[in-house]
């Protein structure tokens, strides 16, 4: 997805888990920055939050000015 000219990497969840950051950090995003030839911003929307959860967003232009996961109950767009 592309936000502002920048591209974005958004990994779904239904509930917050380690394994999305994972991901993200250690596939998604090196094989995007090998592609683009610089590193993505990543963000991981979830729609069920686990104990010990971050205090989470609720846009995906809050999460890219802040960098934190996005809290997405599916019932408004996510932009």
């Amino acid at each position: 997805m592309k936000i502002n000219g920048q591209v974005v990497i958004l990994e779904c969840k239904l509930t917050d888990c380690q394994e999305a950051y994972s991901q993200l950090g250690k596939l998604y995003i090196p094989v995007f920055t090998k592609m683009l030839g610089y590193a993505p911003q990543g963000i991981v929307v979830v729609k069920n939050l686990a104990r010990g959860s971050a205090t989470p967003c609720h846009s995906i232009t809050e999460a890219l000015a802040s960098g934190k996961t996005v809290h997405w109950l599916g019932k408004t767009p996510l932009l």
